[in-house]
């Protein structure tokens, strides 16, 4: 799916413009509608950004991708807890709670 929408919340940090679709400021609609004549008038670019979309879910959003950075999250905060053991160093509620 290509996509064709406006700078509002996150959507221009997912590398949508020219990408996988179009993305224009909030009540810009001559630029969303050039947009759309665009993908209407030049058929060879359609597929490109409807294939690079599906690899953009797929990679950012899919179960598997949650999933790797789910588990990454966690090993950053077993590393975490490894550093403090290691170099002896306590949270500030251990801290308070020993005074």
């Amino acid at each position: 799916m290509i996509i064709v929408g406006t700078d509002a919340g996150d959507n221009s940090h997912h590398d949508i413009h020219k990408n996988n679709g179009f993305i224009t400021k909030i009540h810009d609609h001559d630029t969303i509608s050039e947009n759309l004549r665009e993908l209407i008038e030049t058929p060879k670019i359609r597929n490109p950004m409807g294939q690079e979309s599906y690899n953009h879910l797929v990679r950012d959003f899919s179960y598997k991708s949650f999933r790797n950075k789910y588990l990454k999250v966690l090993q950053l905060l077993d590393d975490i807890q490894i550093n403090k053991k290691i170099f002896g160093i306590r949270d500030k509620q251990s801290s308070n709670q020993a005074s």
